[in-house]
């Protein structure tokens, strides 16, 4: 099944199967199995398809159910934030970076998505 890597700059950047032994989206020191886990590849995978073919909507309606079935993965909140980001919801993309700040306040992505954040509001 054909999706998007999120690659070194967390940028969406080309075609590859995400498997759990890829560095996770949250914590690219970390890979897929042990970080978030491995219940989350194919909502991964389908966010990410639905991502590329522009079906945001879609998109954001199955991050919904999966952080519902599978809670509040770093993972799942940082896809979510940045698809918010790339439909123009700075307000949503800014309160769901702040779950990802009470789970991971060290981590730099969460800094960078800030900053971008910031950007889309014009701060």
């Amino acid at each position: 099944m054909p999706t998007l890597s999120l690659g070194h700059q967390r940028g969406i950047t080309a075609l590859m199967d995400i498997d759990i032994y890829q560095p996770c989206l949250c914590h690219t020191e970390k890979k897929i199995k042990f970080c978030c886990g491995k219940s989350v590849v194919a909502d991964l995978n389908e966010v990410l398809e639905l991502m590329a073919a522009r079906q945001n909507l879609a998109a954001m309606e199955k991050i919904e159910r999966a952080i519902e079935r599978l809670g509040e993965k770093d993972c799942l909140l940082t896809l979510k934030t940045r698809l918010l980001l790339a439909v123009n919801q700075p307000d949503e993309a800014q309160a769901t970076n702040e779950l990802l700040i009470k789970h991971n306040a060290d981590h730099p992505f969460v800094h960078q998505q800030q900053a971008l954040i910031h950007t889309a509001k014009g701060d």
